[in-house]
């Protein structure tokens, strides 16, 4: 097998109460980014609980320029991306930690 990308986690992070969380690789193709979604349970406790999935920002647009998102709306109080295409969001989450991505 052929190695794309590592990570470590110093013990520190996880030794008294566990991680549950996403780790950017350090990969060897440099236009590639990718995460590890790690869950580390310490002895005698429980899993940590998932990390809190919701969050605000804002982005700007140019005119003529595409979010570049799909969306569900259907409750009626909540925007749900459900789908990542070419537009501004790519380019947001290109710089975003991987638990502010879309």
């Amino acid at each position: 097998a052929n190695l794309v990308g590592r990570v470590t986690i110093p013990p520190d992070v996880f030794q008294d109460d566990g991680f549950n969380g996403d780790l950017p690789l350090d990969m060897r193709d440099p236009d590639v980014r990718a995460f590890l979604r790690l869950r580390i349970k310490p002895e005698g406790k429980d899993y940590p609980p998932e990390p809190f999935p919701v969050f605000g920002l804002t982005v700007r647009r140019e005119p003529g320029t595409r979010f570049g998102v799909d969306i569900d709306t259907r409750d009626g109080k909540n925007l749900y991306v459900i789908g990542i295409k070419r537009g501004i969001f790519t380019q947001y989450n290109w710089n975003a930690r991987a638990e502010k991505q879309l």
